[in-house]
């Protein structure tokens, strides 16, 4: 009798994804903080980088947000303001996503009040949001093994 090769099935899990929500004047900073991001292995979105001409923004901004572990909010003065910002939030929250807010010249009680009990981190204190950002993303990662 023939022996039957077995077959093996590797399980793979999508990358860490960062959807990164700010407003235009901050998109340099936003640009910054995706750059320490993908240093460390994460895949981030940006819809000012990642929407194609023509592409319906709305809708690539939920799909995303869907398709995202979580979402990193760039709170400042300026974006708590900007409409994109509150709809990219209400959308994270409606998915059920982590929203973690980063504060920009900002303070925790300017958080938009859907998010106002989240733990914020400030700029400077990024380096302890990456260090738990790296833990969520080594237990999402070894779910592949």
């Amino acid at each position: 009798m023939a022996k039957r090769k077995r077959t093996q099935f590797k399980v793979t899990t999508p990358p860490y994804r960062v959807f990164v929500s700010h407003a235009t004047y901050d998109k340099w900073v936003a640009t910054a903080l995706c750059e320490k991001l993908e240093a460390v292995g994460v895949v981030t979105i940006r819809d000012d980088r990642d929407i194609e001409g023509g592409g319906d923004i709305p809708e690539s901004i939920r799909e995303s947000i869907s398709q995202c572990s979580e979402v990193l909010v760039l709170i400042s003065p300026q974006s708590v303001e900007r409409q994109w910002v509150v709809l990219e939030i209400g959308m994270a929250f409606m998915a059920r996503k982590r929203i973690v807010p980063i504060l920009l010249h900002a303070t925790a009680d300017q958080l938009p009040g859907i998010i106002d009990k989240k733990r914020a981190f400030d700029i400077n204190q990024f380096d302890a949001y990456l260090a738990d950002l790296l833990k969520r993303k080594e237990t999402h990662d070894s779910k592949t093994h």
